[in-house]
């Protein structure tokens, strides 16, 4: 859909009820404003990026979203960060496709099997890069536990785990992935 509201009207109509025009409006600025929210990255998600692209490292976002992520991408911090950034509602695609992380690899110009994707784990994301060859991370900040640690491949996921961007960083560091 082009816009939350289009969608929002499709589910009405298809429900067999009245839209409010109005009420339709509200809620597509509601999506927006609280999209623009989500899209806010704290001053250690920004450091831990800018140090990684610093060494060399091609970065890529996977994004299941709706079409306000991608239309506020541009003017956020965290876009001129990242090479290539691809949105489920722009590609048709979602994860745990293999299309989706095979895009993002030929987006970014790289091989599955030299990625470390970083997920926390929702909607198989982890599971689904690991398919495809990727070495996959979970990465569960303080204060989600709650919600994360709920999710079935987290509770069952044995590989391994940071609680911060530093961490991350870290991990990559420890790795030796500089420039790959």
């Amino acid at each position: 859909f082009a816009t939350s509201g289009a969608c929002l009207r499709l589910v009405c109509e298809r429900m067999g009820l009245r839209l409010d025009e109005r009420a339709a409006e509200r809620v597509e600025r509601l999506r927006i404003e609280h999209t623009r929210r989500g899209l806010q990255a704290g001053a250690e998600v920004i450091a831990a990026l800018s140090e990684l692209r610093r060494r060399g490292l091609k970065l890529g976002l996977m994004s299941v979203c709706g079409p306000e992520t991608p239309a506020l991408w541009p003017r956020t911090p965290l876009a001129p960060l990242f090479d290539a950034a691809l949105f489920s509602s722009r590609v048709g695609l979602r994860k745990p496709d293999p299309r989706f992380y095979a895009l993002a690899c030929e987006r970014l110009g790289v091989q599955a099997r030299s990625c470390l994707y970083v997920g926390d784990g929702d909607g198989g994301e982890l599971t689904g890069a690991s398919v495809l060859g990727m070495d996959a991370l979970l990465i569960c900040l303080p204060g989600e536990e709650s919600f994360v640690l709920a999710r079935e491949e987290v509770r069952e996921w044995s590989g391994p785990r940071v609680r911060s961007p530093a961490e991350v960083l870290s991990f990559v560091i420890s790795r030796g992935d500089e420039g790959t």
